[in-house]
């Protein structure tokens, strides 16, 4: 009954870590291909000590299930974990099986068919997922990020500009729209290193970004500097503070 490897799968995902974790995925490897396809890519996709001979059979169910079109109801956001978990898997084959890239177009078309559903954050994980695959990005997608992508925060954005590049930001209305969010980024950023790396990014893509100083990059720092009389800082605390800096979380949640 694929209620019960349902129930199974769903507790591996939710305790990962719990001590009879190792006999679920026992019981679940030779059952897998009942699960629920919604479910698979959470497997795929989960970090831990997940045993290799399940992880096998999920993959080959999730791209069995997806031959067969079980894509076609998707819910968008299933679709965007599910190309997730296919360029993860993929990133271990090499040469890459091309029902990697057969399944990923499949999904590909439901994200587009499905752009209006999909925010900012789940359109830059399909670009990152694509990238991995060594696929073009659709510039339908490009140009819903767009419209959505002022809402990311000045780190969420250097994310975003990392995946792209300078041919997929030619389109005039993809490019006025990122020069503007850059532009509004720039203000508010509250790095420098930050700052550095947007102005770098918006060269690197050609969209129209003044230039960056310090005191816009790290105002709070520098007025601090200011108001402070400059104290002897030791080796360790230099290492401490840079450290600091590079610490910062960019990912996309």
């Amino acid at each position: 009954c694929s209620t019960d490897v349902d129930t199974v799968l769903l507790g591996i995902l939710a305790f990962p870590t719990c001590p009879q974790s190792s006999q679920w995925q026992q019981a679940l490897a030779s059952r897998v291909h009942s699960c629920s396809f919604s479910l698979l890519p959470g497997l795929l996709l989960l970090e831990g000590n997940i045993a290799d001979e399940l992880l096998i059979a999920a993959e080959k169910a999730l791209l069995s299930q997806l031959a067969t079109g079980a894509e076609l109801a998707l819910p968008v956001a299933v679709a965007v974990a599910a190309l997730r978990a296919l360029a993860r898997r993929a990133s271990l084959r090499v040469p890459m099986s091309s029902s990697f890239l057969s399944s990923a177009e499949r999904l590909v078309d439901i994200c587009q068919a499905k752009r209006g559903d999909m925010d900012a954050k789940g359109l830059v994980r399909v670009f990152v997922a694509l990238r991995s695959l060594g696929m073009e990005l659709p510039p339908v997608l490009i140009q819903s990020f767009t419209e959505v992508s002022s809402v990311l925060s000045p780190a969420e954005l250097i994310y975003a500009l990392r995946v792209l590049e300078h041919e997929d930001v030619k389109d005039p209305r993809v490019h006025s729209i990122l020069s503007a969010i850059a532009t509004r980024a720039m203000s508010v950023v509250r790095s420098s290193r930050q700052a550095w790396e947007l102005h770098t990014l918006s060269r690197k893509l050609n969209l129209d970004v003044g230039e960056v100083t310090e005191a816009e990059g790290d105002w709070e720092e520098v007025q601090e500097r200011q108001r402070s009389p400059r104290k002897p800082i030791s080796k360790e605390a230099r290492v401490a503070k840079a450290a600091a800096r590079f610490a910062g979380s960019e990912k996309i949640p």
